[in-house]
């Protein structure tokens, strides 16, 4: 009985995120009623993806949809509540991988949970700051990040809040609830040429070949901050150069920074031969999954994880063209997780 109460469950959550995710799904750029039906109808597109993939005069057929990657989820299974955890996945990468420390958790109510020896208490973080440290908060599930440091007697929150006093920063953080405290990365020096707000960080879908069961990587993004909102520039596999950037806001396509006019399109990420052959050796660890997202920020020394997932969006992967007849669509095919659609 429990078991089926559970499947029921299961399966009742699913279609809340079928009906959150594709149904009624956000439509930015504002597409009509009818056209709206007409993307759920080729296959469980959201608003979004028919501007985006432009669906009116696009192959509906080579793209994968909102609908088909909420299915493709469960390729890890029963694995995917483990890697999603950060503190866990993070955790169990380190052993191979350099990762972002996450120092303590601030859960409701705002309790501070240690996740390392450095930090036990309140007082504790007020002794890395004092020593100069700078701390990352980063809401949970969200993009939310605000760094903390100390700037003389005061404690600066992000550009444009500041505590005059540590009793102020410490009912601001009993406040919180549900954040990460987070040691900071510092980026490599060719992000000096970005408009930095956000810290440009790179999304590298991993994928077990079918063929042999290696490692590769499948696809790569880098993540760009600009006034335009986030810029989506697509990573050549072989070479590691970018190619111009899309704001997903706008839909504008920059081949130059819009803030700086630094070049994006023809920059190679450096380490990137490197970067690629530290994922696949590190997710070798792993035999019982078949597909991993990486979210990493390039640095001087190499590479730091800041983020692990087993599943992701994705739309801005499909920018340059339809995934369902390409790699990721014969991966996702060659597992069971994409129908046949006419």
């Amino acid at each position: 009985m429990t078991r089926a109460l559970r499947a029921l469950l299961s399966r009742f959550r699913h279609l809340i995120q079928i009906w959150k995710q594709v149904v009624f799904a956000g439509n930015r750029y504002g597409v009509s009623v009818r056209n709206r039906f007409r993307a759920l109808s080729m296959g469980g597109f959201t608003p979004d993806q028919y501007v985006l993939f432009d669906l009116k005069h696009n192959d509906p057929t080579d793209y994968i949809s909102q609908l088909d990657a909420i299915r493709a989820r469960a390729i890890n299974s029963p694995f995917n509540q483990i890697i999603n955890n950060s503190v866990v996945s993070k955790e169990a990468l380190g052993h191979y991988l350099t990762v972002q420390k996450i120092l303590a958790r601030v859960n409701r109510g705002g309790r501070l949970i240690s996740n390392c020896a450095e930090v036990r208490r309140l007082v504790d973080l007020i002794t890395l700051l004092k020593a100069g440290q700078t701390l990352v908060f980063k809401k949970t599930r969200t993009a939310r990040e605000l760094e903390v440091r100390l700037s003389g007697s005061t404690i600066l929150l992000g550009a444009d809040r500041s505590f005059s006093n540590w009793l102020e920063f410490g009912q601001w953080v009993k406040r919180l609830s549900n954040w990460h405290i987070l040691e900071p990365v510092v980026p490599h020096n060719y992000t000096d040429s970005f408009d930095i707000g956000h810290i440009p960080t790179v999304k590298i879908i991993m994928i077990r070949d079918i063929s042999n069961g290696a490692w590769k990587p499948c696809i790569a993004l880098h993540r760009i901050p600009s006034k335009y909102g986030r810029l989506i520039s697509r990573i050549d596999l072989d070479t590691g150069e970018l190619s111009s950037a899309v704001s997903l806001r706008t839909r504008m396509v920059f081949d130059c920074h819009p803030g700086t006019r630094s070049p994006i399109e023809g920059m190679h990420i450096p380490h990137w031969q490197d970067i690629k052959e530290s994922l696949a050796q590190a997710t070798e660890h792993f035999p019982f999954l078949n597909y991993l997202v990486y979210m990493l920020v390039v640095t001087q020394e190499g590479f730091t994880v800041v983020g692990v997932h087993t599943s992701t969006e994705l739309a801005t992967a499909q920018l340059w063209g339809g995934q369902r007849q390409q790699e990721l669509g014969e991966f996702l095919k060659a597992h069971g997780f994409l129908k046949s659609r006419r």
